[in-house]
């Protein structure tokens, strides 16, 4: 997996992301736990690879929300929240810099 996702090694080193830092940058490596997550069809509780997310409004409620996509090896991972939920989400890690 790690080859998929671009690093030169097979092994990550991947650091615990504090509940009160800064959002992780679009695009980084990190390790999502939460409920409802899919992929395809299929329900997961984690998803391993890169973070992309989206702020969205629903054209008939108004209500804004963010469209998070977690792609790594295979399928990606999806999921929404509330853009009131967002403001406090975090990934659990994110992987180390490999210089």
């Amino acid at each position: 997996m790690a080859s998929d996702l671009g690093f030169p090694s097979r092994h990550v080193r991947f650091l615990q992301v504090d509940a009160q830092a800064a959002m992780v940058p679009r695009n980084s490596v990190v390790i999502v736990r939460r409920d409802g997550m899919q992929r395809g069809g299929e329900l997961v509780n984690v998803a391993c690879g890169k973070i992309l997310w989206s702020e969205q409004v629903d054209a008939q409620s108004g209500h804004s929300y963010v469209q998070v996509v977690v792609r790594g090896a295979g399928d990606p991972v999806q999921f929404r929240m509330s853009a009131d939920e967002w403001v406090g989400f975090r990934p659990l890690a994110v992987a180390a810099r490999q210089d």
